[in-house]
């Protein structure tokens, strides 16, 4: 399924114009205008800190 999936993703990137740099199965992101590494890196952060109190608070 994941070679199906890079297949896809990579033919996707191709009609936007961008490039693929890793195909795993678990994180997607999509940046369309000014967002930076260091903004995209916090949003990310700040997700996984999010699950971690989902995760302790059940």
């Amino acid at each position: 399924m994941l070679p199906r999936l890079t297949g896809v993703v990579g033919h996707l990137c191709e009609n936007f114009d961008c490039k693929v740099i890793e195909v795993n199965g678990e994180y997607f992101i999509a940046s369309w205008g000014a967002v930076t590494v260091s903004l995209l890196k916090r949003y990310i952060e700040q997700q996984d800190s999010l699950s971690g109190e989902r995760a302790t608070s059940r």
